[in-house]
């Protein structure tokens, strides 16, 4: 069996590495898969063909090495589409001594599309509402004396979060910010919850 073989027969390949149990043995393993794509990919761009390929890797952390970059930074143009899952963008960094928000940096510039769950950690939620952007707002000031409202106020043009860290420390279970980069657009959605 290969990737491309299974990828022109329409067909799916599940590859579940024990992590926990073996956290060696599945870096090793998810490198090899990682090489594997990698060559379809080539296999693919030499051939002319763009058959789309999905690729989900649900424990990102597990996987997060230079050698992934390729596939996400140029899978694209040979039809493979990335779909990356992780609990925390600190996840991504870990175990990495140096250049972990440089790593970081690199991942999120590849990746077009976000769903973005709640955050516990303020530097995490920090990271993703400063990744989402800002937007001109207006800021109103009042004045008030030991009397009283005085009536009188500022207002002025600032840039405010889309989706504030609070907001997205905030979120409750199956909520989160939906963020599309090729619309600069920024949906709260609520996921649907399966009968199985």
């Amino acid at each position: 069996m290969t990737l491309l073989d299974t990828l022109e027969k329409g067909g799916i390949v599940y590859f579940c590495l024990p992590a926990l149990e073996f956290p060696s043995m599945s870096q090793t393993i998810g490198r090899l898969i990682i090489n594997d794509l990698k060559a379809t990919m080539a296999q693919q761009l030499g051939n002319n063909k763009k058959n789309k390929l999905y690729a989900i890797f649900d424990e990102f952390s597990v996987f997060a090495g230079e050698q992934i970059l390729n596939v996400i930074n140029m899978g694209r143009s040979a039809g493979i589409h990335a779909v990356l899952s992780t609990q925390t963008l600190s996840d991504i960094a870990a175990g990495r001594k140096e250049n972990g928000d440089h790593f970081i940096n690199q991942v999120v510039g590849n990746c077009n599309n976000f769903i973005l769950h709640r955050q516990n950690s303020p530097d995490d939620a920090e990271k993703l509402a400063e990744m989402i952007g800002t937007t001109n707002t207006l800021e109103y000031t009042a004045q008030v004396s030991q009397t009283g409202p005085t009536h009188m106020g500022t207002v002025r043009r600032t840039r405010g979060f889309i989706a504030h860290p609070d907001e997205i420390k905030a979120l409750q279970t199956g909520e989160a910010f939906f963020f599309a980069k090729e619309n600069n657009k920024v949906s709260r959605i609520k996921a649907r919850r399966s009968k199985i």
